[in-house]
């Protein structure tokens, strides 16, 4: 009496995507590979925006950057003119 099929207790749309997903294991490994590679440079661009946000700034100060000031005493149109 025993056949010895076993029922399917997926839905249809749930086993065709596994069977889909097993089935070509290149395109699966690939889609992964994709997606993998994908986080890590969004992981890695967030990490080096939030480093140089922070550092650039101190680094900038560290250096003592040049700043000039020029004070003149005031004068008429008759020196602007010479």
């Amino acid at each position: 009496m025993n056949t010895g099929v076993k029922p399917n207790l997926l839905r249809p749309r749930w086993s065709k995507v596994f069977s889909d997903l097993w089935d070509d294991k290149t395109r699966t490994g690939l889609v992964v590979a994709s997606i993998a590679v994908g986080v890590f440079a969004i992981g890695m661009i967030i990490s080096t925006y939030v480093i140089l946000g922070e550092d650039i700034n101190r680094s900038y100060a560290a250096v003592n950057p040049p700043n000039i000031e020029i004070w003149t005493d005031p004068f008429d149109k008759d020196l602007v003119k010479s």
